[in-house]
């Protein structure tokens, strides 16, 4: 008696099986046919087979197809059924080199190679104040308090992420967001943004951030690590800008020369590190401190933008402190 002739609707059946890794052996028995016809069917419809012992190892060549069109390795984990580490591991032994696809996928790799813009001298600005940039892997990270969280997804869309989310620290009380880009990691470091940087940070070059974009930069700088409150006048309890920086003092020095208001510094805390330092302007300087840094800016931190605007709109004259 002769073999069993494959159906089209048996054929496609098949190849739902020979995705799940079966061998051919049991698709042979099952649709009563030889493990070469089954062979010879599948090299026809234009499809890898490995054979080991009449093991068909087509979840591999699945595995390696999806991928390539860019799948993660989680989704295809789960579309075979295959262990994540196990099938990284046998993707690799087909010579597919494995990149973490949900950090990468979306983003602008490019976008700090050079500061030409006045968001880019901003976001470089934050991230010297309040970015971490791992020593040892790819990762990049910004962590903010909860009021803040519509500034980290402003970042997330200005590198172009769509896949990375936001998420929320209940020990921290804050949002992070983190992602993975080689490439941003070392532009960052040839800016100065450097990893382990708080207590050895320097203020930026002309050559690394133009002098008609440092008034972005520090602006950034200034809603990560700044200062804006008010004192209270003596009469009615009216009020008057404060402002200040945190930082190294070379970045401090920076930040001042460029408003050209020098002011002495002192520790953040008298159990502080020396190289931990703090500026402070008062009213006067303070004025000409956010005027340079707000006037005719397109990106900021909301809720300071909002506490600026209070002092302009009132001309920086005394009001009540119940409109803070």
């Amino acid at each position: 008696m002769g073999r069993k002739q494959l159906t089209k609707l048996e054929k496609e059946e098949i190849i739902n099986l020979y995705k799940t890794g079966i061998s051919a052996s049991k698709i042979a028995k099952k649709y009563k046919t030889s493990v070469t016809t089954i062979t010879k069917w599948v090299k026809r419809e234009g499809i890898e087979v490995v054979n080991k012992q009449n093991i068909i190892k087509v979840s591999d060549y699945f595995a390696v197809k999806d991928y390539k069109n860019g799948m993660s390795l989680t989704q295809i984990s789960k579309k075979y059924g295959i262990g994540r580490h196990n099938l990284s591991k046998r993707l690799e032994e087909r010579g597919i080199k494995i990149v973490n696809r949900q950090n990468e996928r979306g983003t602008n790799h490019n976008i700090f190679e050079v500061i030409d813009t006045e968001k880019k001298a901003y976001w470089l600005g934050f991230l010297y104040a309040d970015g971490y940039v791992s020593k040892n892997q790819n990762i990049i990270q910004i962590a903010l308090k909860r009021a803040d969280k519509t500034h980290l997804e402003k970042f997330r869309e200005f590198i172009g992420n769509i896949d990375n989310k936001i998420t929320y620290d209940k020990n921290t009380k804050s949002y992070r967001f983190c992602f993975n880009s080689k490439k941003i990691k070392q532009d960052l470091i040839k800016l100065g943004c450097i990893p382990a940087k708080s207590l050895i940070l320097k203020f930026p070059t002309e050559e690394q951030i133009p002098s008609h974009l440092i008034r972005h930069f520090i602006r950034g700088y200034f809603d990560g690590d700044g200062v804006l409150s008010f004192s209270k006048g003596k009469i009615n309890g009216t009020i008057y800008p404060s402002t200040g920086c945190i930082g190294t003092k070379d970045v401090l020095l920076g930040i001042m020369n460029s408003i050209g208001i020098i002011k002495n510094m002192r520790k953040c805390n008298k159990d502080g590190s020396e190289d931990c330092l703090i500026f402070s302007y008062a009213k006067e300087d303070s004025i000409i401190f956010l005027e340079y840094m707000y006037n005719n800016c397109k990106i900021y931190l909301e809720r300071r933008y909002k506490r600026f605007k209070i002092f302009r709109d009132n001309k920086y004259m005394p009001f009540k402190s119940e409109m803070i």
